[in-house]
């Protein structure tokens, strides 16, 4: 599955009225990348359908009532308007990097067009498209979770926790 990262929100998340944000644990700064890397690595030989196979139980759908959240949850940043857009044209699926940390995106099966151009060991992975549009590094969408010490990983100007 390829995946791009042009819709990705840059810019600090946070609804303190429904714990929603995309901050980190400071206990988990140190291990991140390396987890988020190797998922990626992983998922990049992989068509969706297999990622989704081998992950039911932390792989879905966001529902409509979700995505209404999530489009309240990012009103404050600058490109709010694109934002919500993006998630009411598309399909928004979590994907597990972790038992915690969650990657939300948009889907596209079948992406690659032109897959004939491609290696025959190469076709059958490349063809989907993940699109991330962000990261749940605490799993914070589900409502029982709640973790402190948090810590924006954002530009410190985007930030306004």
């Amino acid at each position: 599955m390829l995946i791009s990262f042009k819709n990705l929100i840059r810019e600090c998340v946070y609804n303190e009225k429904k714990n929603f944000h995309n901050h980190l644990a400071r206990e988990k700064l140190r291990k991140i990348f390396a987890l988020t890397h190797n998922k990626l690595q992983e998922w990049s030989i992989k068509t969706f359908r297999q990622i989704e196979e081998e992950n039911k139980r932390n792989c879905r759908k966001l529902t409509i009532k979700e995505k209404w959240e999530r489009i309240e949850d990012f009103a404050k940043i600058k490109n709010s308007q694109k934002i919500k857009r993006l998630i009411l044209s598309s399909e928004l699926w979590q994907l597990p990097i972790t038992e915690e940390i969650r990657v939300i995106g948009i889907s596209e099966e079948n992406y690659y067009i032109n897959i004939q151009s491609l290696p025959e060991k190469d076709r059958e992975s490349n063809k989907d498209l993940f699109s991330v549009l962000y990261y749940d590094f605490e799993h914070s969408a589900h409502p029982r979770k709640k973790v402190k010490d948090l810590v924006c990983i954002m530009k410190e100007a985007d930030c306004f926790h």
